[in-house]
């Protein structure tokens, strides 16, 4: 399945913005399944610092917020899409 490109700056922060919250989901959760010096863990630590520095690299700064329901990243709200549905109510719970 080929992606679609980005429309707009928008569309590109709300897909990072995803990446960053599974990313960091899986991090958390795995911090109570797995020892912290795990192969896993660390490997989720990877992933998670990689998605972390690219977006300091491409806008300098990276601003997460939680407002009730709703998330933003780096000032954009994040699309929830119904397959990341779960991950999202799970994280903000």
């Amino acid at each position: 399945m080929v992606e679609k490109p980005f429309s707009t700056q928008e569309d590109l922060s709300s897909k990072m913005g995803t990446e960053f919250v599974i990313r960091f989901y899986r991090l958390l959760k795995g911090t109570a399944i797995y020892d912290r010096n795990n192969v896993v863990m660390d490997q989720y630590a990877q992933e998670c610092l990689q998605t972390i520095n690219n977006t300091v690299k491409a806008d300098d700064h990276l601003f997460f917020k939680i407002v009730r329901d709703n998330s933003f990243f780096n000032g954009t709200k994040i699309q929830v899409r119904a397959d990341n549905y779960p991950i999202f109510k799970g994280f903000l719970n």
